[in-house]
Protein backbone atom coordinates (compact mmCIF):
# COMPACT_ATOMS: atom_id res chain seq x y z
CA UNK A 1 0.00 0.00 0.00
CA UNK A 2 1.17 3.65 -0.82
CA UNK A 3 -0.80 5.85 1.98
CA UNK A 4 -0.39 9.57 2.29
CA UNK A 5 0.52 10.29 5.68
CA UNK A 6 -3.24 11.89 6.36
CA UNK A 7 -5.94 11.04 6.96
CA UNK A 8 -7.18 8.52 4.27
CA UNK A 9 -10.59 9.34 2.43
CA UNK A 10 -10.49 6.30 -0.16
CA UNK A 11 -9.13 3.19 -0.50
CA UNK A 12 -8.02 2.27 -4.40
CA UNK A 13 -6.90 -0.62 -6.53
CA UNK A 14 -6.21 -0.37 -10.06
CA UNK A 15 -5.23 -3.73 -11.49
CA UNK A 16 -2.83 -2.29 -14.18
CA UNK A 17 1.26 -2.38 -14.21
CA UNK A 18 2.71 0.82 -11.83
CA UNK A 19 4.14 1.56 -15.49
CA UNK A 20 1.59 1.90 -17.52
CA UNK A 21 1.48 6.25 -17.65
CA UNK A 22 -2.67 6.97 -16.67
CA UNK A 23 -2.01 4.49 -13.45
CA UNK A 24 1.11 6.63 -12.90
CA UNK A 25 -0.79 9.37 -12.90
CA UNK A 26 -4.17 8.18 -10.58
CA UNK A 27 -1.64 7.10 -8.11
CA UNK A 28 -0.46 10.41 -7.66
CA UNK A 29 -3.31 11.81 -8.02
CA UNK A 30 -4.62 9.82 -5.12
CA UNK A 31 -1.60 10.84 -2.90
CA UNK A 32 -2.30 14.54 -3.52
CA UNK A 33 -5.82 13.93 -2.54
CA UNK A 34 -5.52 11.78 0.44
CA UNK A 35 -6.56 8.44 -1.31
CA UNK A 36 -4.29 4.93 -0.89
CA UNK A 37 -3.27 3.35 -3.64
CA UNK A 38 -2.99 -0.41 -3.42
CA UNK A 39 -0.14 -2.07 -5.20
CA UNK A 40 -0.12 -5.41 -6.14
CA UNK A 41 2.49 -7.72 -5.92
CA UNK A 42 4.17 -9.22 -8.92
CA UNK A 43 3.81 -9.36 -12.30
CA UNK A 44 -0.24 -9.48 -11.80
CA UNK A 45 -2.37 -11.15 -9.41
CA UNK A 46 -4.96 -13.69 -10.50
CA UNK A 47 -8.21 -11.60 -11.30
CA UNK A 48 -10.55 -14.37 -9.74
CA UNK A 49 -8.47 -13.43 -6.22
CA UNK A 50 -9.05 -9.06 -6.38
CA UNK A 51 -12.60 -9.26 -5.22
CA UNK A 52 -11.07 -10.86 -2.18
CA UNK A 53 -8.40 -8.99 -1.72
CA UNK A 54 -10.72 -5.62 -2.22
CA UNK A 55 -12.16 -6.91 0.67
CA UNK A 56 -9.22 -7.47 2.90
CA UNK A 57 -8.13 -4.17 2.63
CA UNK A 58 -11.21 -2.27 2.35
CA UNK A 59 -11.07 -1.24 -1.22
CA UNK A 60 -13.30 1.92 -2.05
CA UNK A 61 -12.47 1.81 -5.67
CA UNK A 62 -11.76 -0.58 -8.25
CA UNK A 63 -10.52 0.17 -11.41
CA UNK A 64 -10.25 -2.72 -13.99
CA UNK A 65 -9.27 -3.16 -18.04
CA UNK A 66 -12.66 -4.87 -19.66
CA UNK A 67 -11.16 -8.03 -19.76
CA UNK A 68 -10.15 -8.20 -16.27
CA UNK A 69 -13.63 -7.25 -15.39
CA UNK A 70 -14.76 -10.52 -17.35
CA UNK A 71 -12.57 -12.69 -15.13
CA UNK A 72 -13.75 -11.64 -12.26
CA UNK A 73 -17.57 -11.56 -13.28
CA UNK A 74 -16.15 -15.45 -14.43
CA UNK A 75 -14.48 -16.12 -11.73
CA UNK A 76 -16.87 -14.95 -8.82
CA UNK A 77 -20.13 -16.58 -9.19
CA UNK A 78 -21.22 -17.08 -5.68
CA UNK A 79 -18.30 -15.49 -3.92
CA UNK A 80 -17.80 -12.62 -2.18
CA UNK A 81 -18.70 -9.22 -3.33
CA UNK A 82 -16.75 -5.94 -2.84
CA UNK A 83 -17.39 -4.26 0.24
CA UNK A 84 -20.29 -1.88 0.77
CA UNK A 85 -19.80 1.63 -0.63
CA UNK A 86 -17.41 0.15 -3.13
CA UNK A 87 -17.48 1.34 -6.85
CA UNK A 88 -15.96 -0.50 -9.77
CA UNK A 89 -14.15 1.76 -12.95
CA UNK A 90 -14.03 -0.05 -16.21
CA UNK A 91 -12.44 1.10 -19.22
CA UNK A 92 -10.14 1.26 -22.19
CA UNK A 93 -12.71 -0.43 -24.39
CA UNK A 94 -16.13 -0.96 -25.18
CA UNK A 95 -17.94 -2.16 -21.89
CA UNK A 96 -21.39 -4.23 -22.93
CA UNK A 97 -24.40 -3.99 -20.98
CA UNK A 98 -24.33 -7.55 -20.36
CA UNK A 99 -20.56 -7.55 -18.69
CA UNK A 100 -22.15 -4.57 -16.35
CA UNK A 101 -25.23 -6.03 -15.48
CA UNK A 102 -23.08 -8.92 -14.69
CA UNK A 103 -20.52 -6.96 -12.51
CA UNK A 104 -23.32 -5.31 -10.36
CA UNK A 105 -25.00 -8.32 -10.00
CA UNK A 106 -22.26 -10.26 -8.73
CA UNK A 107 -19.40 -8.11 -7.67
CA UNK A 108 -20.69 -4.93 -7.05
CA UNK A 109 -23.67 -2.51 -7.76
CA UNK A 110 -21.55 0.84 -8.59
CA UNK A 111 -20.27 0.08 -12.08
CA UNK A 112 -18.97 3.01 -14.07
CA UNK A 113 -17.47 3.02 -17.82
CA UNK A 114 -14.56 5.39 -18.58
CA UNK A 115 -13.37 5.59 -22.01
CA UNK A 116 -10.33 6.84 -23.27
CA UNK A 117 -6.74 6.32 -24.53
CA UNK A 118 -2.94 6.40 -23.86
CA UNK A 119 -2.89 9.58 -26.18
CA UNK A 120 -6.19 11.38 -24.33
CA UNK A 121 -6.21 9.34 -21.06
CA UNK A 122 -10.26 9.71 -20.37
CA UNK A 123 -12.56 10.96 -22.58
CA UNK A 124 -16.20 10.72 -21.20
CA UNK A 125 -17.54 8.77 -18.11
CA UNK A 126 -20.72 7.08 -16.88
CA UNK A 127 -19.20 8.47 -13.18
CA UNK A 128 -20.99 10.41 -11.21
CA UNK A 129 -24.12 8.92 -12.78
CA UNK A 130 -25.12 6.33 -14.90
CA UNK A 131 -28.81 7.36 -15.46
CA UNK A 132 -29.53 4.63 -18.30
CA UNK A 133 -27.60 1.81 -17.16
CA UNK A 134 -28.74 -0.87 -19.73
CA UNK A 135 -27.03 1.35 -22.43
CA UNK A 136 -24.21 0.44 -24.36
CA UNK A 137 -23.41 4.28 -23.55
CA UNK A 138 -19.52 5.49 -22.60
CA UNK A 139 -21.30 8.06 -20.76
CA UNK A 140 -21.26 11.86 -21.02
CA UNK A 141 -18.08 13.54 -22.74
CA UNK A 142 -15.71 15.23 -19.84
CA UNK A 143 -15.86 19.24 -20.11
CA UNK A 144 -12.10 19.88 -20.94
CA UNK A 145 -12.47 17.42 -24.10
CA UNK A 146 -13.63 18.71 -28.01
CA UNK A 147 -15.29 15.66 -29.50
CA UNK A 148 -17.53 15.00 -32.78
CA UNK A 149 -18.38 12.83 -34.94
CA UNK A 150 -17.37 12.97 -38.38
CA UNK A 151 -18.12 11.26 -41.87
CA UNK A 152 -15.12 9.05 -43.70
CA UNK A 153 -14.15 12.81 -45.30
CA UNK A 154 -13.92 13.97 -41.65
CA UNK A 155 -16.64 16.64 -41.91
CA UNK A 156 -19.14 16.80 -38.68
CA UNK A 157 -22.06 15.01 -38.74
CA UNK A 158 -25.11 16.35 -37.53
CA UNK A 159 -26.90 14.60 -33.87
CA UNK A 160 -27.49 11.17 -34.15
CA UNK A 161 -25.55 10.34 -37.87
CA UNK A 162 -22.94 7.08 -37.06
CA UNK A 163 -19.85 7.91 -37.70
CA UNK A 164 -15.79 7.99 -36.75
CA UNK A 165 -15.12 9.74 -33.08
CA UNK A 166 -12.63 12.52 -33.25
CA UNK A 167 -11.28 14.19 -30.23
Amino acid sequence: LIAPSSTVLAVLLMAVSIENYPAKTTRLYCLHQRVTSVLQGGAASATASLVDLCASLGVTSLELTVLQALGIVQGTAGKARLPAGARVFVGGSRVPAALRDALRTRVCPQVYVNYGSQEVWRIASTYPDDPEPGLESVGRVFPWVELEIVDAEGRRLPEGEVGEVRV
